[in-house]
C-alpha cells in the first residue's frame, strides 16, 4: 500500500479557530497528523464532511481515566486545551460500513522532565448515508483561545500515485547482474532469462 499526501495540508500563518482540509481524495484509508500549538485555551473538535449531526461516538482513555461518548456532534481530540498537542490517527472509510478511526494524542503538560499526558481514542462515525466517502475534515476550536501560528493539519491517503511518478521502461537486450548470486540476466520480450 503506497501512502501519499491527500488534500491540501494546512499550516497556519497566524492565529485561527479552524484548520480544515476541504479537498480530500476519496480514499478508504487515511492517516492524519495534527500539531496544535496553543494560544490560550484551544480544543480540537473534529468533524468529517462538514457533518455536525449526532453521528459520532467514541471510547477513550485519557491517562488513567476511561470513558465513552455517544450521539456527539464532533470528535473531541483534546482534553488539555492550553498546551501544545501532537496527534496521529488512522481513519477507515469503507462504502456501506460505519466509518472507524483510531487516534493517539500526547501533550507535554509542562516544561521539564514531566511525564506527558496521553489520549487514546477509538471513534465511530455513522453518517446518514453509509456510501459516504471522506472528502473533507474540519478541526475547530470550541473555546476562547486559538490555534497559534505554525499549527498544522495534514492527511496521508493510501494507494496514491504521486503526480510525477512514471512507469520504468527497460529496453529489450538490457542485462542485469545480480551481485548476491553472481548471475546475469538478459531482457527479451519482457522476460528475464539467465545467461
Amino acid at each position: 500500500m503506497a501512502w501519499g499526501k491527500n488534500g491540501t495540508s494546512v499550516t497556519l500563518t497566524g492565529t485561527a479557530d479552524d484548520m480544515d482540509i476541504v479537498d480530500l481524495g476519496a480514499k478508504k484509508f487515511n492517516n492524519i497528523l495534527i500539531h496544535k500549538i496553543a494560544s490560550g485555551a484551544g480544543t480540537m473538535l473534529m468533524t468529517f464532511n462538514n457533518s455536525t449531526g449526532q453521528h459520532y461516538s467514541d471510547r477513550f482513555a485519557y491517562n488513567n481515566t476511561q470513558g465513552s461518548l455517544t450521539n456527539a456532534v464532533s470528535i473531541d481530540l483534546a482534553y488539555s486545551g492550553s498546551t501544545d498537542d501532537f496527534t496521529f490517527g488512522h481513519i477507515c472509510f469503507i462504502s456501506g460500513a460505519e466509518k472507524l478511526g483510531i487516534f493517539w494524542l500526547c501533550d507535554p503538560v509542562s516544561s521539564g522532565a514531566v511525564a506527558p499526558s496521553r489520549l487514546e481514542l477509538v471513534v465511530k462515525y455513522s453518517p446518514t448515508s453509509l456510501t459516504d466517502t471522506l472528502d473533507r475534515i474540519d478541526l475547530h476550536n470550541g473555546t476562547t483561545g486559538d490555534y497559534a501560528s505554525d499549527s498544522n493539519l495534514s492527511m496521508l491517503g493510501a494507494d496514491i500515485t504521486p503526480a510525477g511518478a512514471v512507469a520504468i521502461k527497460v529496453q529489450d537486450g538490457a542485462i542485469f547482474y545480480e551481485t548476491d548470486t553472481n548471475k546475469s540476466y538478459v531482457l527479451s520480450s519482457s522476460v528475464w532469462t539467465e545467461l
